[in-house]
């Protein structure tokens, strides 16, 4: 059984409480199975949203779920894009949208449509008594505004590109956890005294997984703890939080992890994260894939390539994107000849004096 196959198993279950037990389907939590509780609460709460009470509804939405008709291309998109889609269209296109839209996502879009757009909006039930045909064209219409992620994957092995198959959730988690690795190689080899004062401003869990990622950083090519230092001094120190401040550093250090031929790359996950990030994603790309030297670039994918195998083992990462595929293994030759590269100022563009000078 797939991750989605056990969502959807999920919410029918959550919606057959909602129509026996209404308010008191939160209590039969207590009967999921370790680690889906939380899921299942999740799904109540987003029934109740879209349904407002509606036991017609439920049951459709019940009946749909079953029937497969779902916006699959669509469910990984971050929804304040679907929002701004969804606002140029009349209340009852949108209406018949919301159908079709994973419930997670109905909740967030109902959430955030400009009031007069929602006060018109048709009851959820009205748009099961459209004609199959029209759906149909509504459906296809919408969806050629995102573009699909699918990449063909005859090899068998995950690839760099295959990121951009990663969900919304999982690309979060990646941009996060590449922030982290950045920070920790930015900061591999600062005295003591210097990293307790950046210790003391995170909180005990975040400063113990900086100090656990931190001595795990070895074998690393001192040109990449160098570029790492750089990385750390783009970020603005205005970040609200340490969570924004690790994915501002994961989308930079993305962004110099490739090169001008990897632009396909940005416009299938562009959507796929909340558009302020997403525009400085690009702004990012733009400033550094032009002057991205390959050896650094190598190097780079190779890392976080290793990072997406280590979150899929961990649980974190856990789809149909990289389930089932294999991880090419390390290329300590690439690392190699990338090191011979960089130490010899004949046989590399990359000027290793002009940089050294400043930090």
């Amino acid at each position: 059984m797939t991750f989605k196959q056990e969502h959807i198993m999920v919410e029918v279950a959550a919606c057959l409480s909602v129509i026996h037990d209404g308010e008191g389907a939160r209590d039969l939590s207590i009967f999921c199975q370790e680690g889906e509780d939380s899921i299942f609460l999740q799904k109540i709460e987003e029934i109740h949203a879209f349904a407002g009470g509606e036991q017609q509804a439920v049951v459709e939405r019940m009946r749909f779920l079953a029937s497969g008709e779902e916006f699959t291309n669509l469910a990984d998109i971050h929804p304040a894009w679907l929002v701004e889609a969804l606002s140029k269209e009349s209340p009852r296109i949108i209406g018949i949208i919301l159908r079709y839209l994973p419930s997670a996502q109905v909740r967030y879009i109902i959430e955030h449509l400009p009031r007069r757009i929602k006060q018109n909006l048709p009851q959820l039930i009205d748009s099961f008594a459209v004609p199959a045909p029209i759906l149909k064209i509504i459906r296809k219409r919408f969806e050629r505004r995102f573009i699909s992620s699918a990449i063909p994957r005859g090899t068998g092995e995950f690839r760099f590109e295959n990121i951009a198959c990663l969900g919304g959730r999982s690309l979060q988690v990646l941009f996060k956890d590449i922030g982290l690795h950045e920070l920790a190689m930015a900061l591999k080899g600062i005295d003591r005294r210097s990293l307790s004062i950046i210790f003391n401003r995170l909180s005990v869990e975040e400063a113990r997984g900086l100090q656990q990622r931190i001595r795990s950083i070895v074998d690393v090519h001192p040109a990449l703890l160098r570029e790492a230092k750089y990385t750390v001094l783009e970020v603005s120190l205005s970040e609200a939080t340490p969570d924004d401040l690790l994915f501002e550093i994961g989308l930079i250090a993305f962004a110099k992890s490739l090169s001008i031929d990897d632009a396909a790359i940005f416009s299938m996950i562009r959507q796929k994260i909340e558009p302020s990030r997403s525009y400085s994603l690009r702004r990012y790309i733009d400033q550094h894939a032009p002057s991205n030297f390959a050896d650094i670039v190598a190097m780079r994918k190779e890392i976080i390539l290793r990072r997406v195998e280590i979150l899929s083992k961990s649980g974190e990462i856990n789809e149909a994107a990289v389930g089932g595929l294999l991880f090419p293994p390390p290329l300590p030759s690439a690392t190699e000849e990338a090191a011979g590269l960089l130490y010899n100022p004949k046989s590399s563009p990359y000027n290793w004096h002009e940089k050294d000078s400043v930090i």
